[in-house]
């Protein structure tokens, strides 16, 4: 892949990124004002670059690697023509990993899936330049033809796979009279992982998830389990729904599970205190009948914490581009507040860790570290510790996370959250005790506060790229389709 030298250039007033090259342009039309910053509303990964010394975050495309490969963003333009980096504007959590915190050659960028390293050039004074790869492929990676091979057989089962993972396709943007660039173009992007992809059931147009699973783990029998008919009558089974279990021709090792198109339960935003209720009640009823079914989730943390954002986002969004239209991904999507489509349903998803212990939560003794909070106190010892007092430090945490740039507004639940998260799990309510709490709570708070917008507020030890999202829709009024 070669490399272009791309020019930041002013537009009107706005900010262009050109690659003359390429034909990549992202106009002013794809960037809005968020308070203090500027930003490209429909690409993640961003570089913290400087107009008359104004801090602006230029998220970049989602596909980047480290160097030798890409576009080049040239550093040395005159402020009068452009953007100019300044190292010092770069926000503290862009250096996370310990390692490389103290290495002022290495930046580190966030995705919603992954992190990706950016190695600068030796020189940190502007005039020199570091490599950005934009992933323009007109191939499908490895991982992905597995699911081009078992399109045959899912298209027989009733589902239609987006245009990428067909054997004859072509990619759009290649196409005579094609207008979108790759970074646009919906057949354009593809995800990190190997065993979740989506698609259509072409009986209702329900967008639904396909998840490869062992037969052999729990997994499988447990979600099977959560969805037994029995227990989907329990109101307080918050387990993603199973709607298809496909076996795989000459393979008994893997199948196919197929679960409803969900999204991450913290986007859109929280606009009113009752939201945020209503989420947290749901979810630590669904922690509560998992630990009455001796199950331990074991990965309770935020990105299995899910929500049906059906009518909270009516016109859907890429699944790979979860910010954008799910045609063209320079369009943002469309939202509604969750309080004017009420009741928003919330779910856990993920069971790869989850474990049944029949003699119930109080004996149950596992040992190591597991799931995506590295944080969890017990995992900072080799002792044997509980797995549900795991799971509701856990669920506290994610939602502690969630919501503290709201502190102002939940002032009332941070007792119960900061009970949740002691480090000390003996310390900690069970799942039932935190729900019991909860409501004692939640019933004492007036509707007028209920019903209150809340000011999403950043502070020192919020993910930068999800403040900037944040910030953009909190000062947008919700957006009707």
């Amino acid at each position: 892949m070669p490399s272009h030298s791309v020019r930041l250039v002013k537009a009107k007033g706005d900010i262009a990124v050109s690659d003359p090259t390429c034909q990549l342009r992202l106009s002013a039309v794809g960037l809005v004002k968020a308070k203090r910053s500027i930003a490209v509303r429909h690409l993640t990964f961003r570089l913290i670059l400087s107009v008359q010394d104004m801090p602006i975050r230029v998220p970049m495309h989602s596909r980047c690697i480290p160097k030798d490969r890409g576009i080049l963003v040239d550093r040395d333009i005159p402020k009068d023509r452009g953007l100019q980096a300044h190292p010092k504007d770069r926000p503290r959590d862009l250096q996370t990993n310990s390692k490389d915190r103290d290495n002022p050659r290495v930046m580190t960028t966030r995705t919603c899936t992954s992190m990706a390293k950016l190695y600068e050039d030796s020189s940190s004074m502007p005039g020199s330049t570091f490599d950005i790869s934009v992933e323009r492929e007109q191939s499908r990676s490895h991982r992905e033809e597995w699911w081009v091979t078992h399109q045959p057989l899912l298209c027989s089962r009733g589902y239609r796979l987006r245009p990428r993972y067909h054997a004859d396709w072509v990619p759009s943007w290649t196409l005579p009279g094609s207008t979108l660039a790759a970074f646009a173009a919906e057949d354009g992007f593809h995800g990190f992982k190997d065993d979740v992809l989506d698609a259509i059931r072409v009986s209702d147009g329900l967008k639904v998830v396909f998840k490869r699973v062992h037969t052999h783990k729990a997994e499988l029998d447990l979600i099977r389990y959560l969805n037994s008919p029995d227990l989907l009558d329990n109101p307080y089974n918050r387990t993603s729904r199973l709607l298809d279990i496909i076996p795989i021709p000459d393979d008994d090792t893997f199948v196919l599970i197929v679960m409803p198109c969900l999204r991450l339960f913290w986007t859109p935003i929280f606009r009113h205190l009752r939201e945020v209720i209503e989420c947290m009640r749901q979810f630590l009823q669904g922690l509560v009948f998992m630990h009455e079914c001796n199950i331990a989730h074991g990965d309770a943390c935020r990105r299995n914490l899910m929500m049906d954002a059906t009518r909270i986002v009516p016109g859907g969004s890429h699944f790979h581009a979860s910010w954008a239209h799910p045609d063209n991904t320079t369009v943002h999507f469309r939202w509604r507040d969750r309080c004017s489509v009420a009741p928003v349903d919330y779910y856990f998803i993920d069971f790869g860790l989850s474990e049944y212990y029949p003699d119930g939560q109080d004996s149950a003794v596992v040992t190591g570290s597991y799931g995506q909070d590295s944080t969890v106190p017990e995992f900072q010892s080799d002792e044997p510790h509980n797995p549900f007092k795991v799971d509701v430090y856990q669920l506290g945490n994610a939602l502690t996370r969630t919501l503290a740039p709201f502190s102002a507004h939940i002032q009332r639940l941070a007792p119960l959250l900061e009970s949740m998260t002691m480090p000390d799990p003996t310390a900690r309510p069970t799942a039932a005790e935190a729900l019991k709490r909860f409501e004692i709570i939640a019933a004492g708070i007036p509707d007028t506060e209920l019903g209150g917008v809340m000011k999403y507020e950043a502070d020192s030890d919020s993910d930068a790229e999800e403040d900037l999202a944040n910030e953009i829709l909190s000062d947008d009024e919700p957006r009707e389709s």
